[in-house]
């Protein structure tokens, strides 16, 4: 059967065109810018469809072809009438199937997509903990490796440490390592008395890593109404042996002079153990016992060695940078007759009044006691300074 008619390409751009030739049918769309064109053909064998010569792209630019739209234009034979009916059922049937093996198509593709993505996801999981683990275990590297650096840079003794080391075991000369301290004051008044009191005294401290050397001397001397009322001079050496522990060893000695009591020369030395109950940067508390003894002569004096006991006590505070307070107490009893004793105490402050000239001032009380004075002898002295003082 042949087509008399073909309509113009212009009247077929949205509907289309049907030729019917023997057993077979084909649908043309002529729309050059539709998305199938040119050309999508169609085989028809009885109501089947081959889909295999359809994609997604094709059923959807046939799904814009409206089915059972006029194919030709002339109806002239009954024979067009019935192809007609044949095309627009055949085309629907085909159509659905056409879809249905789509979206079998489709959800395929999707289910193998999702198992793709679902693979690829748990690739990039395992790879993002093994990138983690490789990067832990090269930190653990490189630490180890910094750290053995360290250790055998610290390990290895520099320069300045040579040179510690050697300084602090260097051994220091008797006159090395001391400091100094001088202060002098004086009183006086004038009218219907004249007085005047003077004193004087030298201090040398030296510290080592082994021992903590102190040595004093001083010297008061007053008048009164012209007559010499007080001549006394002290001339002290104290040396501890400093242990790992708060335990120290101490020796010392004291010469005293004194114009005014039942002796002139007074000579002392003890021996014994000392204790760092406190020991920081302000405060300094040394608890002392030992035993020794003490020997007088000149003017009226025995002339006999008295052995004695020793305890006492050295405190120091410092209320500032510059200011600083001490007192000190010692308790001598006598072995030979016991309720006999000698009792030294004192009790001052140093205030820095210029740092850079070591510059201070000082004031501070000194009591004796001697319950053996001897006949006439008050058994109390009592010393009030005040002076100023370089540190150098």
């Amino acid at each position: 059967m042949r087509v008399r008619h073909r309509p113009d390409p212009g009247e077929l751009c949205q509907t289309g065109w049907a030729g019917v030739r023997s057993r077979h049918a084909y649908l043309i769309v002529r729309n050059p810018d539709h998305p199938i064109a040119p050309v999508v053909y169609t085989e028809l064998m009885g109501s089947l469809l081959n889909p295999n010569l359809l994609t997604i792209t094709h059923l959807s630019a046939l799904l814009s072809v409206p089915v059972g739209t006029g194919i030709i234009t002339r109806r002239t034979h009954k024979g067009y009438h019935a192809m007609n009916l044949i095309v627009r059922r055949t085309g629907a049937i085909a159509i659905a199937l056409t879809m249905l093996s789509a979206s079998l198509a489709m959800a395929n593709d999707r289910t193998d997509a999702f198992a793709r993505v679902e693979a690829a996801q748990q690739a990039l999981q395992a790879a993002q903990m093994e990138l983690a683990a490789a990067q832990a275990e090269a930190a653990h590297y490189a630490n180890a490796a910094s750290t053995s650096a360290a250790t055998s840079a610290k390990s290895q003794p520099t320069e300045s440490d040579a040179k510690e080391a050697a300084e602090s075991t260097k051994k220091l000369a008797w006159n090395e390592g001391w400091k100094y301290s001088f202060s002098a004051g004086v009183s006086g008044a004038s009218g219907n008395n004249e007085n005047f009191s003077g004193r004087v005294s030298l201090n040398a401290d030296r510290l080592t890593e082994s021992m903590e050397t102190k040595a004093q001397a001083s010297y008061i001397y007053s008048t009164s109404d012209g007559q010499r009322s007080a001549s006394r001079g002290e001339l002290s050496l104290n040396n501890d042996w400093l242990l790992d522990g708060p335990w120290r060893y101490f020796a010392q000695g004291k010469y005293e002079y004194d114009e005014f009591q039942a002796w002139q020369h007074r000579l002392s030395g003890h021996a014994g153990v000392g204790y760092e109950f406190i020991n920081n940067d302000k405060t300094t508390l040394i608890g002392r016992a030992g035993v020794g003894g003490s020997y007088e002569f000149g003017s009226n004096a025995d002339e006999k060695l008295i052995p004695e006991g020793l305890l006492g006590f050295e405190w120091s505070h410092k209320l500032s940078a510059n200011t600083t307070l001490k007192a000190a107490s010692t308790y001598y009893p006598s072995f030979n007759n016991f309720g006999e004793f000698r009792l030294n105490s004192g009790a001052g402050i140093e205030v820095v009044l210029d740092a850079n000239t070591g510059m201070t001032m000082n004031a501070g009380i000194e009591h004796r006691h001697d319950s053996a004075a001897g006949t006439g002898i008050r058994p109390n002295d009592i010393d009030y300074y005040m002076g100023i003082g370089w540190k150098f």
